[in-house]
């Protein structure tokens, strides 16, 4: 069950460092959006840390929005270092081969 947004009254930008503003206005859109469902197949990159953060859900929450195929793709390090040296190339080769439809 979703939280209730803040009206834009109940914020008060003057009395927010700017930092603050950008954090409520991000999770102002978390709650308000409502994804539609799609069919198109997706290929989600997913780490070993975000998988065993989720019990079950592979999906990683995405799995109610989804109506076509869903295809994990395990990649080497975690959210912040997928993209270091040592995994870039291994990822590039994954996102070549989904690209390619293989």
């Amino acid at each position: 069950m979703r939280r209730q947004a803040l009206r834009p009254d109940e914020i008060r930008p003057n009395r927010m460092r700017p930092l603050d503003r950008l954090t409520r206005a991000i999770r102002v859109c978390y709650l308000k959006y409502q994804p539609e469902p799609s069919d198109l197949p997706v290929a989600q990159f997913c780490t070993e840390s975000s998988r065993s953060k989720v019990d079950r859900d592979t999906s990683l929450g995405w799995m109610g929005t989804l109506v076509g195929e869903l295809r994990i793709v395990p990649i080497p390090g975690d959210h912040y270092t997928m993209f270091d040296e040592e995994h870039v190339a291994t990822v590039a080769r994954h996102l070549e081969a989904t690209l390619a439809g293989s």
